[in-house]
C-alpha cells in the first residue's frame, strides 16, 4: 500500500491533494519530530529555556546517570531533524520554483 493511499490522497488531482500534503508535513514537523515528549520522558525537560535543554543539561544528565550517552546522541539527532523540518516547511509550502511549491501549484492550477 502506498503512502498516498494510506493518507487518503490517491485518485485525486494534484490541486486537491495539496492541502493533505501541507497538513501532513506540518504534523510531521511540529508533532512527530518534536523533542518535547522525549526530553520529558528522559527527565531533562526544562520549561524555562526548552531550546537549550540538550545543550545545557544533556552532558550533565549523562554524568549524573539520568540518561546514557546513546540516549543523548539520539535526542540530539531528533532535535536536529525537528529543526531542519520546521525550517524547511516554508520552503516546501511556498517556493520560487513552481515545480516544487505546493501552494503555488494550487493557486496556478
Amino acid at each position: 500500500m502506498s503512502l498516498s493511499r494510506s493518507l487518503g490522497l490517491s485518485n485525486v488531482s494534484p490541486t486537491s491533494a495539496a492541502a493533505g500534503f501541507l497538513a501532513w508535513n506540518w504534523f510531521y514537523a511540529y508533532a512527530v519530530l518534536s523533542t518535547r515528549a522525549m526530553k520529558s520522558r528522559l527527565g531533562i525537560d526544562h520549561n524555562v529555556c526548552p531550546r537549550e535543554d540538550v545543550t545545557k543539561y544533556g552532558e550533565q544528565a549523562v554524568r549524573n546517570g539520568k540518561i546514557t550517552s546513546a540516549q543523548l546522541a539520539k535526542l540530539k539527532r531528533n532535535e536536529a531533524a525537528h529543526a531542519n523540518t520546521v525550517e524547511g516547511f516554508a520552503l516546501f509550502a511556498v517556493s520560487e520554483d513552481p515545480r516544487s511549491s505546493i501552494l503555488v501549484e494550487t493557486v496556478a492550477g
